[in-house]
This record gives structure tokens, C-alpha cells and sequence, in this order.
């Protein structure tokens, strides 16, 4: 497998919605909908589930995850951070979509942070593989709130705070999954030994991006579980 960069994940997205061509929120309900298969061959629903969902499309992949999930019949609880006033187009029609289904809580302060049962699933939607400085404020809060708890947490495509093809700083706030569920392709950041705590075990998921912008994509990284003998 094909391992891109930020730029190149950006524009195989924006290459398969031309191409396909598919809306952008179709596209996501996909990779929600991909997210979701693999979560409901891991875990039965009698297992309650808490997402937390960002304002950016991490956060809207977030909040599709968990109305397809309320919809299989998981008891499900939505929280969103309110860390920022501004939310994508793709967030705000997820979070309309939600309805009267499920009513997200939000997380002004750290006062907001709820209390969770340890059998409670956390799902962690706040912020995706676009992030380019460290996490801060509310969201460093947030964070460091989930990576206290006993509970089993999973990140939707990369771990929050995880820069995608660059490291981290040592002081850098960031989200550690037992798994990442990340769509189409690995990231970079999975393979460097520095990040294993923030990566857990990932999984690829296809999410049905171009395969024609793949083949005719060039990368100087590459992944393979192929054994050669000599």
C-alpha cells in the first residue's frame, strides 16, 4: 500500500468527489459507514458507546458513526467540544441529520466532562489527519481527560493531536487509542516507533477512494505484510 502525505490525501478526497463522482457528505457517510462495520464485528451492542466529536470532519465522521450505530441498536451518547464557533458544512449537516435520535451533549468546560462507566466504549472523532500544530485549551482538556480513563478508546482514522506525516513534539498533547481505524491507506506517523502508544493497532478500512488516483499517485513510502524468501 501507497503511503501519502496530507496534500495527497486531500486530493485523492477531492479527486474521488469530482471523479466519481460523489457529494463530499456522501463520501463521509461511506467512511462512517466502513468505521462502522469493523466496529460492530468488534463489539456486540450491549456495549454502550460515547463519541467524541471535534467541529471539523473528524468530527462529522464522528457524528454519522454514531447515528449509524444508534440506528444498529447501540445505546450511544454524542458529546461535542465546543473548543471553537466555527464547524464544516459536512459537521453541521451530520449534526442536523442526527435529529431527534440523539441529542449531543456539549463540552464548554472541563466541568462538562462526563462520568462514564468502564464498560463504556470512547470513540474519538475531535480531530483528523489535517492538524498542523499542537492541540491546546479545551481540547488538550479533553484529551488528556480520555487517556485517563480505564476505558477502551478508538480513533476514527488518526488519533487526535497525531500529525500525520511529521513528528510530534515530546510535549505534545495527543489521544492514545487501543485502536485506529484509519480510512483507505496508512499514515506515515503509524509506522515511526515513537508513536506506537498513539496509534494502538490500526486498521485500514476502503472506503472506496480512486483508484485511478492511486495507481497514478507517486510516494516514496510504501507498506507491505508481504514475507519474501530468498
Amino acid at each position: 500500500m501507497k503511503i501519502f502525505n496530507v496534500e495527497q490525501i486531500r486530493a485523492m478526497d477531492a479527486y474521488t468527489i469530482t471523479h466519481e463522482p460523489i457529494a463530499s457528505i456522501d463520501l463521509m457517510e461511506r467512511a462512517s459507514q466502513a468505521f462502522v462495520r469493523w466496529f460492530c464485528n468488534q463489539y456486540v451492542n450491549t456495549r454502550p458507546i460515547a463519541v467524541f466529536c471535534g467541529k471539523g470532519n473528524n468530527g462529522g465522521d464522528g457524528l454519522a458513526i454514531a447515528r449509524i450505530l444508534s440506528a444498529c441498536g447501540y445505546d450511544v451518547q454524542v458529546f461535542i467540544v465546543e473548543y471553537t464557533l466555527n464547524a464544516t458544512d459536512d459537521f453541521r449537516q451530520n449534526l442536523s441529520r442526527l435529529g431527534n435520535h440523539l441529542t449531543p451533549r456539549r463540552i464548554q468546560s472541563e466541568n462538562d466532562l462526563p462520568q462514564l462507566s468502564k464498560q463504556v466504549v470512547c470513540i474519538d472523532a475531535l480531530l483528523g489527519s489535517g492538524l498542523s500544530r499542537p492541540v491546546e485549551g479545551l481540547l488538550s482538556v479533553v484529551i488528556e481527560y480520555l487517556n485517563s480513563l480505564p476505558n477502551r478508546l478508538i480513533a476514527v482514522d488518526i488519533a487526535s493531536g497525531l500529525y500525520a506525516d511529521q513528528p510530534n513534539a515530546p510535549s505534545d498533547i495527543i489521544i492514545k487509542p487501543r485502536y485506529t481505524i484509519t480510512f483507505q491507506l496508512p499514515k506515515l506517523a503509524f509506522l515511526l516507533p515513537q508513536n506506537a502508544e498513539y496509534v494502538g493497532e490500526w486498521r485500514v478500512v476502503d472506503i472506496g477512494l480512486s483508484a485511478e488516483y492511486i495507481a497514478g499517485t507517486s510516494s516514496p513510502y510504501h507498506f507491505t505484510d508481504n514475507i519474501f524468501c530468498a
